[in-house]
């Protein structure tokens, strides 16, 4: 999984166990093609030339093993210190821990979500729980990565206005935001697109690890629209079968559990509304859901607001809520 236009070695590499590394990730390896070679005494015999990318195969460090490896570009030069074991899929995801990132409502704003990706490089799976258009002045970039990346995706209220042509039904001042930024986006945003965000579900189910995910936008039932907040997750979950139930829509992180089910909000990757200029998101790890959020370059979103073809007050507003220099800031 990578962001749009960019290849192997930006993008997400799988995890590793202890005492094992990725090929792609040992300084000497400079590109994905690997030559695995079988060591007898002092010779080494080609085993195999492995397009990691293109085979599924993943190329492991393995102290312990007799198969060691050279780069493509520099044929018959062992890599320093490299003894490798090549490994199918299914042996790989055996031996390790696997990582889900979970991520809502980036809302256009790809720096927000490309500092999220860089801190979280090492994942197997990604859960997107709605929203990756308006406010932000970059909904092109944002959609496509989440149309190549996400492997369980549900739309959001902001998701189905443009696709639908309809009314998001926001509240307060969002509501101007959004009329204006959605004006803009659907300018920007290709048939193909539209389609794509009409076709998104309103409601994912999925099994990882044993544990049974829930996920939509705005409510378990797969409501677009309500606002809840973590006192009235309960209520909701009547007769409903999951382990964690992923929700997103307001833009506030949080988890809560009641019984024998974990309600999670990651928060929003692009627009949180704390005003602290941080991208919040969660991961699913070691049977556990930890909540996180890391800074990142806000000042490059609230420049390409301000050149952006909206109204003064609306960059304002959305500059002040993302955190930047000159607005309310960080309470």
């Amino acid at each position: 999984m990578h962001p749009p236009g960019e290849g192997v070695g930006r993008g997400f590499l799988p995890r590793h166990a202890a005492g094992v590394d990725f090929a792609l990730r040992i300084r000497a390896l400079r590109g994905p093609m690997f030559t695995a070679m079988k060591r007898s005494g002092n010779q080494l015999t080609p085993v195999g030339t492995i397009c990691i990318q293109l085979q599924g195969l993943f190329v492991l460090h393995h102290r312990s093993s007799c198969v060691t490896g050279v780069t493509s570009d520099g044929p018959g030069q062992e890599a320093p210190s490299t003894v490798v074991q090549v490994l199918g899929e299914q042996e790989v995801m055996a031996a390790r821990t696997a990582k889900l990132l979970i991520l809502s409502d980036i809302h256009g704003n790809w720096p927000a979500l490309e500092a999220v990706l860089a801190a979280e490089s090492e994942c197997d799976a990604v859960v997107f729980c709605g929203d990756v258009v308006d406010y932000g002045p970059q909904p092109v970039e944002c959609l496509r990565w989440v149309m190549q990346n996400a492997t369980y995706a549900v739309r959001g209220n902001h998701d189905n206005a443009i696709g639908f042509g309809v009314d998001c039904r926001c509240m307060g001042a969002f509501r101007e935001y959004s009329i204006a930024t959605r004006d803009w986006h659907r300018a920007l945003l290709s048939d193909q697109d539209r389609a794509f965000l009409r076709q998104m579900p309103v409601l994912e189910w999925f099994k990882w690890r044993g544990k049974h995910f829930r996920v939509a936008h705005a409510t378990p039932q797969g409501n677009l629209f309500e606002y809840l907040n973590m006192d009235q997750w309960g209520e909701r979950l009547a007769g409903l079968e999951s382990d964690f139930v992923l929700l997103g829509h307001t833009h506030l992180q949080g988890m809560r559990t009641f019984g024998e089910v974990a309600v999670v909000n990651p928060g929003s990757v692009g627009l949180a509304r704390d005003f602290c200029g941080e991208a919040c998101y969660a991961v699913f790890e070691e049977e556990q859901i930890l909540l996180r959020r890391i800074p990142y370059d806000v000042e490059q979103t609230a420049a390409a607001l301000r050149a952006a073809p909206l109204q003064r007050h609306v960059i304002d507003g959305l500059t002040a809520v993302l955190g930047a220099a000159g607005s309310s800031g960080c309470p």
